[in-house]
């Protein structure tokens, strides 16, 4: 409470509050005064005490910032020492690196300079050589030869004929003349320069396939691994096998050892032993113990004095006029073994026509038979054209008896003649994709022909249109054709492509194609079809009855 108010107060109780009660209340004025006092002195304290512990908690936060302040200064001194070792470290490094770069290019510059001095010395050398030679005009051929450069011959080219010998000289020769060549890629378009006719146009479609994303071919060996697939003939170790086992010495031994030195090179896998036992099996039997005689052992050696031996032939003489008088008519034929040994024989007496210089005294009475000029027949020039005709006519009798012994060596089992008359035609069970069908074997049809339904029974796949042709009529188009169709009979095998032709009398026709194909052979006679195709093979026939008769001649036109 102020001044004021307690003089107002006091000024309002005058009138009423004696003067006794005055005193009381300048007492309790006092008091007031005091209390008043106190409580500004409790509130100043409040006060005070609060600003105390406003100035601790600022001092202890000043502590706890000076603390965060010292560690983020040590973070940091820290982190920027880690940076600065960590710059010096790649610093060095980079130059450590850069000092080994330049080293490296000096030394390649160091090197390129010396060969650059060194070909230099070499020019200098050849223009002395040539000034030298063009001052005098002599010069060594050593010294001219030394600075010429030898070309490769070129690789031969491969026209795509499926001969395993001529695909493996065509592969050779390209990697002889690959082995300079380091880019795959440079390799494929070089060996592909080299394929003409048929492997040409392999290669046309196949460049198409490779621009179309079908197949690739990046490399020499992927090129020669699709050359294999494509012409490389399959089975060509086994066939030469077979041919080895039945070659014979037929006609000379530098042929016999020709024959046999070209099926040996087919046959990489075959021993030693086995090649000297098959190529000693095939000679004849002077041969075999001439060569047994001299102890060979290995098939080189074999070969070698094969070729050496001299053989002797029936009617061969060491007399050539003994060997003319044979071929006039004069005199026996005899045959001389290489074991006999040839007798000395006595000159002939001199005859009284003869004088002693060794010319006849008179002409003959007639003319040559052979030429009609005035000598004798035994010195006509034309009597080796005669010689030759012989020898050919003996030639060929021996061919035609090989031929009749080898019709008589097949063995098959003799079929009993059915003298019967049978106009029907000739069918032939068959089995095609595992079903079994009837086949007619026709001459007169230039090609395969199946029925549509029939081809559909079967499961056969079409592909492509052709057009056929029928006796007197019109040309009409195919419905498509069937390729590399497995056709079973009896027990011979093999591929063949059909035709599908409208047919109502028939199913299956089998035509010239096939017959030309597989070297078949139609008996009626003895109701059998003979395939020679790989081995003689005999295929009975069955008959059907037939109600009205036809006439068959169809033709495939493309």
């Amino acid at each position: 409470m102020s001044s004021s108010e307690v003089v107002v107060e006091e000024a309002r109780g005058m009138e009423v509050i004696p003067e006794a009660a005055r005193k009381g209340r300048g007492r309790s004025k006092s008091k007031d005064v005091l209390t008043a006092m106190e409580t500004k002195v409790v509130k100043m304290e409040l006060v005070v005490a609060d600003m105390m512990e406003r100035l601790d908690r600022v001092e202890q936060g000043m502590e706890e910032l000076g603390g965060r302040v010292k560690d983020q200064v040590g973070e940091l001194r820290g982190t920027m020492q880690d940076t600065n070792e960590a710059n010096t470290e790649a610093w060095r490094q980079e130059s450590q690196a850069f000092q080994a770069k330049v080293m490296e290019t000096l030394s390649l510059m160091q090197a390129q300079l010396d060969e650059f001095k060194k070909s230099l010395e070499e020019t200098r050398g050849d223009w002395a050589l040539c000034k030298r030679a063009a001052t005098s005009g002599t010069v060594t051929t050593q010294q001219i030869v030394s600075t010429l450069r030898v070309d490769a011959p070129k690789p031969k080219e491969f026209s795509g004929r499926r001969d395993a010998k001529e695909l493996d000289n065509y592969m050779w020769h390209m990697e002889r003349y690959f082995e300079d060549f380091q880019d795959e890629k440079q390799k494929v378009n070089t060996a592909t320069l080299y394929l003409t006719n048929l492997a040409a146009v392999w290669w046309r479609r196949k460049h198409e396939e490779m621009k179309k994303g079908i197949c690739a071919i990046n490399s020499w060996e992927d090129l020669k691994s699709e050359l294999k697939k494509q012409f490389y003939p399959e089975n060509v170790a086994n066939d030469a096998r077979k041919r080895m086992k039945e070659l014979k010495r037929q006609r000379s031994i530098g042929e016999y050892v020709e024959q046999f030195s070209r099926l040996m090179l087919q046959i990489p896998n075959m021993s030693e032993e086995d090649l000297l036992f098959n190529f000693m099996d095939g000679l004849q039997q002077w041969a075999y113990q001439e060569l047994q005689r001299r102890g060979v052992q290995d098939i080189s050696t074999a070969l070698t004095m094969a070729e050496t031996l001299v053989e002797y032939r029936r009617g061969e003489s060491s007399n050539p006029k003994r060997k003319n008088n044979y071929i006039k008519g004069g005199g026996a034929k005899f045959h001389k073994t290489p074991q006999s040994k040839e007798v000395p024989r006595r000159p002939p007496l001199p005859n009284k026509d003869w004088k002693k210089g060794g010319k006849p005294e008179f002409k003959p009475k007639e003319n040559c038979f052979l030429c009609d000029g005035p000598h004798w027949a035994r010195d006509c020039p034309k009597r080796k054209s005669l010689s030759a005709m012989l020898e050919e006519r003996e030639t060929q009798e021996h061919t035609q008896m090989g031929c009749l012994q080898l019709l008589n060596s097949l063995k098959a089992s003799p079929i009993p003649t059915n003298n019967t008359k049978n106009n029907s035609l000739m069918y032939v069970a068959a089995r095609i994709n595992g079903k079994d069908t009837q086949v007619m074997v026709d001459t007169g049809v230039s090609h395969n022909f199946i029925r549509k339904e029939e081809a559909m029974r079967l499961g056969l796949k079409l592909k492509s249109q052709w057009w056929l042709k029928t006796m007197n009529a019109e040309v009409k188009p195919l419905d498509g054709m069937a390729r590399n169709v497995e056709l079973h009979l009896g027990t011979w095998q093999g591929n063949v492509n059909f035709s599908i032709a409208p047919m109502d009398d028939f199913d299956i026709v089998l035509g010239m194609e096939f017959l030309r194909k597989f070297n078949v052979v139609p008996l009626p006679r003895y109701n059998t079809v003979c395939i020679m195709e790989g081995g003689p093979c005999m295929i009975p026939t069955m008959h059907k009855p037939s109600t009205s008769n036809r006439l068959s001649a169809m033709q495939l036109k493309k």
